[in-house]
């Protein structure tokens, strides 16, 4: 079936028209009024606007006034409103109404969030797994603008807006003031001055070889596009860049990009899949790049468990150096105690008290109490002297009250045998 001329659907006036002053903020077109300006593409100003009835915010675009007075530039202004109602897809910006009164200008949803350009210039490079999901969701977008016959000639990070949502980013694509309606699934007009108009107006480090260079251009040229926008992200770095167009035209044309680094720029392990994938859709020749986006979702989604994997990796080796870390000092403790243990001399060992005669003196009937012996062994150095253990004597019997009388005899004797009580009854 042939494709609808969504271009000719609007037919301006072919005289030229002067151009006007651009509204700013406090101006009204049409039912809303402009708040405050956002941003601006290639062919207009983006501002925040507020219906004056019933206070609903949009974005609204408004051509450019020095490209007013073009007549196919307003054509293809209009024709961006017209491409994007007819994909209709989630990932793709909405687009309510349009009008050229007082100034060429169309209503779009407002969109909570920045775009990729800006995340990545405040936050730094992405995680792997967030880089995927970021390429499958522009895959989905531009697979179905694809499958409308639209090709979007200008993807790159300013295009590719992230909104706030809950569980991650949520992509819309911008800006398909540049698309082209193919005439068959991979067939393409000749450059154009339009073409041109992109080349100067957008960004030429995300332009397939056979777009910068004026050549025709088919489906495949967004798949170029795609590659190095998940290069960038990947590398932080745009491949065959050259010093001015002249040389990057010069080095698409005739170079094969440099391979990827093996950890990305965010630091983690890169999947040898997911820089086959990239590099595939680079290929200076279009009949070797993925022949469609639905081909490159079918590769991503096989290799988006192993990029999950690899992202988990670092952790996983970080904590298998702490656990051996923790055993090496264990190890270490252990060994030293140890090693400190035989150095040392053995504790010494002592025995239980014994009771072994005594030499007493004549008169002395009980034995003598010897305290624990201590044992060294052989081997060992001579240990210091211990003393010996006191061993609880029985309690002392109460003495017995000698009689009295002039028979007493002296007390008998208290110590030694050279001891003699010098106070006799």
């Amino acid at each position: 079936m042939a494709a609808e001329p969504v271009g000719d659907t609007w037919t301006p006036e072919d005289t030229a028209r002067s151009p006007r002053p651009s509204p700013g903020p406090g101006s009204v077109l049409g039912s809303y009024r402009l708040v405050e300006r956002l941003g601006e593409g290639g062919m207009g100003e983006v501002f925040l606007a507020e219906h004056v009835r019933l206070g609903r915010r949009v974005a609204l675009k408004i051509l450019r006034p020095e490209l007013s007075a073009q007549p196919d530039l307003v054509r293809r202004f209009f024709q961006e409103a017209k491409v994007v109602n007819r994909i209709s897809h989630p990932n793709i910006v909405e687009i309510h109404d349009f009008s050229e009164e007082p100034v060429a200008h169309f209503i779009m949803e407002l969109l909570s969030g920045r775009d990729l350009a800006r995340a990545r210039a405040e936050e730094g490079p992405f995680a792997l797994g967030r880089i995927t999901a970021i390429a499958r969701q522009v895959a989905l977008g531009l697979a179905m603008a694809h499958e409308k016959r639209v090709i979007h000639r200008d993807l790159k990070p300013e295009n590719v807006f992230l909104c706030r949502r809950e569980g991650g980013d949520f992509v819309k694509i911008l800006d398909f003031g540049l698309a082209k309606l193919a005439e068959s699934g991979f067939g393409g007009g000749e450059g154009s001055p339009h073409t041109q108009l992109g080349m100067i107006l957008g960004t030429p480090e995300f332009m397939s070889p056979e777009q910068a260079g004026g050549r025709a251009v088919d489906l495949r040229s967004d798949v170029y596009a795609l590659g190095l926008l998940v290069y960038w992200m990947l590398a932080d770095e745009v491949p065959l860049r050259g010093r001015s167009f002249g040389e990057m035209v010069a080095l698409r044309e005739t170079q094969p990009p440099p391979p990827l680094p093996e950890i990305t720029a965010k630091g983690e392990p890169l999947p040898p899949a997911l820089a086959a994938l990239t590099l595939d859709c680079l290929e200076r020749d279009v009949t070797r790049r993925p022949a469609s986006l639905r081909l490159f979702l079918e590769r991503l989604a096989a290799l988006e468990p192993e990029a999950a994997t690899a992202a988990q990796r670092p952790r996983s080796v970080q904590s298998s150096l702490s656990l051996f870390a923790a055993l090496a000092f264990a190890a270490l403790v252990g060994g030293g105690v140890w090693w400190f243990d035989r150095r040392a001399p053995p504790p010494p060992v002592v025995a239980a008290p014994t009771l072994e005669p005594a030499a007493v003196a004549a008169g002395s009937a009980k034995p003598r109490v010897v305290g624990p012996a201590v044992v060294v062994p052989a081997e060992a150095p001579p240990a210091t002297p211990v003393a010996a253990a006191k061993v609880p004597s029985r309690p002392a019997r109460p003495r017995r009250r000698a009689k009295k009388g002039p028979k007493a005899k002296p007390k008998g004797i208290v110590g030694r045998g050279d001891i003699v009580d010098p106070f006799p009854h």
